[in-house]
């Protein structure tokens, strides 16, 4: 089975004292799809319809970055926890209401150790017939800690470049 391959298997990542930048491992030959018939000089697409777009230079990838099959096991995931111990079940975006980034943190290092130890051969995790190793509900609760730790770091960032704004308003 194939894993998630695209154009970035031909990158190879480069670190930097600025951090961790990508660069061509070989020359990367990009042809136009069939459906394109020039690039302008000026970078607008046009199609042989007299359409025109921009091009996606500059623009996130998604469809490279990220890899459908983590994230359909993700979503199972976190569709499995949403059901609470009493019963109740919780909003699929419950987490985005607010939750201390210490509750992130702590949980996010207890399941890393408990990975760790996994990985070393020295933790027995609870098997099932869809995860053997108990190994991609660790690591599916290690990316729900780290989105939930991100997601409340760029909350605060934005609260402040916000009322920083108001205060230059004023």
């Amino acid at each position: 089975m194939a894993g998630c391959q695209g154009p970035h298997d031909k990158m190879e990542a480069i670190a930097t004292s600025e951090g961790v930048m990508a660069a061509a491992k070989e020359p990367i030959v990009v042809s136009l799809p069939d459906y394109v018939d020039t690039i302008r000089k000026d970078a607008i697409r046009q199609f042989s319809t007299g359409a025109t777009r921009d091009t996606d230079r500059g623009k996130f990838a998604y469809e490279g970055f990220l890899c459908p099959f983590v994230l359909t096991r993700f979503g199972e995931y976190m569709h499995n926890h949403r059901i609470q111990s009493d019963g109740s079940v919780r909003d699929a975006d419950n987490w985005q209401k607010g939750i201390p980034i210490e509750a992130y943190k702590d949980s996010l290092i207890r399941h890393v150790i408990d990975a760790w130890r996994v990985f070393r051969g020295e933790a027995p995790m609870p098997k099932s017939p869809r995860d053997p190793e108990g190994l991609e509900e660790l690591l599916c609760a290690i990316m729900f800690n780290s989105m939930g730790y991100l997601h409340e770091m760029l909350k605060a960032k934005r609260e402040f470049e916000s009322t920083q704004f108001d205060k230059e308003k004023e």
